[in-house]
């Protein structure tokens, strides 16, 4: 029998790309709106306070539930033990996130080589997680730990469920027996932790009997509702006793509370947002500069060579009889033409220009932004499938069903994401939600490395026949092209990985929020009375435009409840405190704070430590404000 270290060995490249990418997280500061407020409403100091966390929604007594309510007491707990732990040091924070980042990682690699059944498909889908630019989205973030959370879950879930339905008969699914079903239990523990982090789990059981569907033993109708019954059977009753506890602590389903809707434009474009976050992770269209500099005569050139390669391609793939050999000759028709045209349309659309009496969408414009990236995206689909089509690769029924499989696990999420409008009322805001692919990113590259290493270790195989006796092989043309559209499909995941660049906005935020929150806390302190303070020029947003590319998308402000929640937790006087001007920075000033005396009333400027004098124009007389937030 081997050592535990020998058969988890093939897992370290993995934790340590996961760890490596993300260690510089280490030394950043709080980052993000909620994650003091989530540390303030989380604390616990006596047993009967920490079974109390699982009566009440996110973050109770603060602000934000009454702009949302959520029941996550997994999460909630797990910000109480880091609180008992490690107090207010951000290091303990971080570190918490970056070794559940591994863990998710290992994960990744393990259910994808249980479902595969390839350990060196799941290597590489754990790794290419493991340094995946949304990452960066959720990581450095104390309080997206949810998202990981979910994830490590929902993989245990779905591969304790794999190999527990793999190894029992189907006669032995039904009627329930312990000594067949601990695996099954074990997956329906995975998926109540899972619920109780996020929400979001609730795609498990949809997902099982996917699962079922695709490998079902049967063609029987009543055999597959048997087998339905017997598995998916036992996940809708967890849900259902969820449901239940979730209603009668926030007294209804929850959600957000922000009256906004999102029309059905809005969901598709959110659909095709959340594809572009797997594959095209980075806003690429508006943030590179290199793209923008590129002339116009130099794009036109580049329609004109793709159209040349593919015009090449179309010929050798006829003469080779692509179009009339085998099986779904209407695909096969359509591939190749439509990753021409998708290619070449790209340059198209960068460019700005029209075509005939077609006005094309400009490279800034949002719009234009998505179309580029789908062209992309499409075209490179078009060439894998081409690439299946081509020297007769026929992937088998099994790996088929494991394709599909991932598909869905990819799908499913944007319906249910979906169906809450305040998430789908954004679409054009790209970095907005982009925390919920965290999770779909595990099949997505699950899916590209199922499609990579076999057609790696095919060519491998014939370099090493052809070095050997039959020095006749050749190499399979369909392999090599597929080798090719997978990894330029990776170029935009691998190019902006934490891995290459480091997390420079979180790491600035983290800054100003450390410099904003301590410099106002002591400037309270020193404040005469009990008069409300009234705080001006507060700084709590970046300036996007300032900042370099790659960089993350969905770096949040300081809200007032989070200068609430810094003021509780650092017992601050209980002061009530107003904020009557907030300011945009575009770089990181060093920050000074000065208090000014007013009629029943403390003013605190916040300004530069450079400024000779206060900007005092614009700010409103203080019996004006009306934003109470203490």
């Amino acid at each position: 029998m081997r050592s535990w270290s020998g058969r988890w060995r093939w897992l370290l490249p993995v934790v340590s790309l996961a760890f490596l990418a993300h260690a510089e997280t280490l030394g950043y500061w709080f980052v993000a709106s909620d994650t003091l407020p989530l540390i303030e409403t989380s604390r616990a100091t006596d047993p009967a306070e920490l079974v109390s966390l699982f009566a009440q929604p996110l973050m109770a007594g603060s602000d934000f539930t009454t702009t949302a309510l959520f029941y996550r007491p997994l999460s909630t707990l797990s910000y109480a033990i880091d609180y008992a732990v490690w107090g207010l040091d951000p290091f303990g924070y971080h570190l918490t996130n970056v070794l559940l980042h591994t863990i998710a990682a290992a994960l990744v690699a393990v259910c994808t080589a249980r479902i595969t059944r390839r350990r060196a498909v799941g290597a590489l889908a754990g790794a290419l997680f493991a340094i995946h630019p949304v990452t960066t989205e959720v990581v450095p973030v104390t309080a997206r730990r949810q998202d990981t959370l979910l994830t490590i879950f929902v993989l245990a879930a779905l591969t304790l469920f794999v190999r527990w339905y793999r190894a029992t008969p189907p006669d032995e699914r039904l009627p329930w027996e312990w000594t067949s079903h601990r695996g099954l239990v074990a997956a329906l523990v995975a998926y109540a932790l899972a619920i109780g982090a996020k929400e979001t789990a609730l795609v498990v059981p949809v997902l099982a009997a996917v699962w079922v569907l695709l490998d079902r033993d049967s063609d029987r109708p009543t055999q597959i509702v048997r087998t339905l019954v017997g598995t998916i059977g036992p996940f809708v009753a967890v849900t259902a006793l969820y449901l239940a506890v979730r209603i009668a602590v926030l007294g209804g389903f929850g959600g957000y509370a922000v009256p906004t809707s999102a029309t059905l434009a809005d969901r598709l474009l959110f659909g095709v947002k959340y594809l572009l976050w797997l594959f095209v992770p980075q806003n690429a269209v508006v943030e590179l500069p290199a793209i923008r500099s590129v002339g116009v005569p130099s794009l036109v050139v580049g329609v004109a060579v793709v159209l040349v390669v593919g015009a090449i391609t179309v010929m050798a793939l006829l003469r080779r009889g692509y179009f009339h050999r085998g099986r779904f000759r209407s695909l096969r028709a359509l591939t190749p033409v439509a990753s021409v045209v998708g290619f070449a349309g790209i340059p198209l659309v960068l460019a700005g220009e029209s075509l005939g009496s077609v006005a094309l969408p400009a490279v800034g414009d949002p719009l234009g932004s998505y179309l580029v990236g789908l062209l992309f995206v499409g075209a490179c689909l078009a060439g894998l499938a081409t690439a299946l089509f081509a020297d007769g690769i026929v992937i088998d029924d099994s790996r088929r069903r494991q394709l599909a499989f991932f598909a869905c696990w990819i799908l499913v999420p944007i319906v249910l994401l979906g169906t809450r409008g305040f998430v789908a009322s954004k679409p054009f805001t790209f970095g907005f939600g982009m925390r919920n692919a965290y999770l779909a990113t595990a099949p997505a590259m699950a899916a590209l490395a199922m499609l990579l290493v076999p057609a790696l270790q095919r060519i491998v195989s014939t370099v090493r026949s052809a070095l050997g006796a039959d020095r006749t092989t050749a190499l399979p043309t369909g392999d090599v092209a597929r080798i090719a559209v997978v990894l330029l499909l990776l170029v935009p995941v691998i190019s902006a990985s934490p891995l290459l660049y480091a997390g420079d906005s979180w790491r600035s935020v983290g800054v100003l929020n450390e410099r904003s929150l301590s410099g106002l806390a002591d400037t309270i302190d020193d404040a005469p009375g009990d008069e409300p303070i009234y705080v001006a020029s507060f700084p709590n947003a970046f300036d996007a435009d300032e900042r370099s590319a790659p960089h993350a998308q969905s770096v949040t402000p300081l809200r007032p409840y989070s200068v609430e929640a810094w003021l509780s937790l650092t017992d601050t006087a209980d002061t009530q405190v107003r904020f009557v001007r907030s300011a945009t920075v575009s770089d990181l000033p060093k920050l000074d704070f000065h208090a000014e005396a007013r009629e029943r009333a403390t003013l605190v400027w916040v300004r530069r430590a450079t400024d000779r004098e206060r900007p005092q124009r614009g700010v409103p007389p203080v019996a004006s404000s009306t934003s109470n937030h203490r």
